[in-house]
Order: C-alpha cells, then structure tokens, then sequence
C-alpha cells in the first residue's frame, strides 16, 4: 500500500472558478483548468500532464471514461476531447 504524506499539501495548479476540476472514474487522475491549459495529474501528484497545450484558453476539464472533454475558446467556442492512455 502506498502512503502519502498528508501533512504537505500538494498543488496541482491555482485559478478562478471557471478552471474546473474532475476526477477519472477510477480515482487515478485529476484534470483541472490552470491559466489556459488543461492539466491532468496522478492522485498522488508525481506525474502531470499538459492535455491542451496548443488551445490556449481551455478550461472546464470532465472525465467521460478514459478521455477528457473541455472548452476551448475559438470562431466556434468548441468543445474538445482527449484520449488518455494511462
């Protein structure tokens, strides 16, 4: 069983109320909005990733099974979505 220290806070990413944040159906990941881009990270922090990188803007994250959809703002205000291969 793996511990994590409870005592330190871990910070994925900081931002308004609009940059969203949600939890993979098996607990393993998160996905938050973070200044533009979406991020997902292991429940324990040690692995981040940058899922949009090339939206700039992209906010509200939510795990539909193994993808992530979000907003990006563009002429069309398009939803996205991102495959997640753990």
């Amino acid at each position: 069983m793996a511990l994590t220290d409870l005592t330190r806070p871990i910070e994925i990413a900081g931002g308004g109320i609009g940059a969203g944040l949600s939890w993979s159906s098996d607990s393993r990941w998160i996905a938050t909005g973070a200044d533009g881009r979406i991020l997902i990270a292991s429940g324990d922090g040690r692995v981040i990733r940058d899922v949009a990188s090339e939206l700039p803007g992209a906010a509200h994250p939510v795990w539909v099974g193994n993808e992530v959809w979000f907003t990006a703002p563009d002429a069309d205000s398009a939803l996205w979505r991102v495959v997640v291969r753990n």
